[in-house]
């Protein structure tokens, strides 16, 4: 298994409407297609990119703050559909 970063522009919010800008998750999974299909299930497409390293992410060049996956979800069951 290998770690992925996900991280989010300034339009992404979460479920109560506060903004994701800043903030990245990790996911962990057997590649980035895996990876990617969790985010989806997750936020749907709500998100910016994923990156294979905390350097490409800019996690410290950009002092992002590390949120968990429940922090970012917007859906309540594994899927593509968002929760209303």
């Amino acid at each position: 298994m290998k770690d992925f970063w996900f991280t989010f522009g300034c339009g992404h919010v979460d479920k109560k409407g506060r903004s994701l800008a800043n903030n990245y998750i990790i996911l962990e999974a057997e590649n980035e297609y895996e990876a990617r299909l969790e985010m989806y299930r997750l936020r749907n497409d709500k998100y910016c990119t994923s990156y294979s390293s905390a350097e490409d992410a800019g996690v410290e060049r950009f002092s992002l703050s590390r949120l968990s996956k429940w922090d970012v979800r917007l859906c309540k069951t594994p899927g593509a559909q968002l929760d209303d």
